[in-house]
């Protein structure tokens, strides 16, 4: 019981984010997100079509 009681003291030190901030946070990661989707993408398209001509010059 001393576990949960120093547990429920500790999370009451816990400075916890506003709305806001929490709203900005989220953004700011699906932006990065959505960057290295695209990123990864474009970087998996040029190697795909690198292989092919490649594959096509030896067949």
């Amino acid at each position: 019981m001393k576990f949960l009681h120093d547990v429920r003291v500790e999370m009451g030190k816990v400075t916890w984010p506003t709305r806001k901030d929490l709203a900005q946070s989220t953004l700011v990661v699906l932006v990065a997100v959505g960057i290295a989707t695209v990123y990864t993408f474009a970087l998996d398209s040029v190697f795909d079509r690198a292989i092919t001509f490649v594959v096509n010059l030896i067949t």
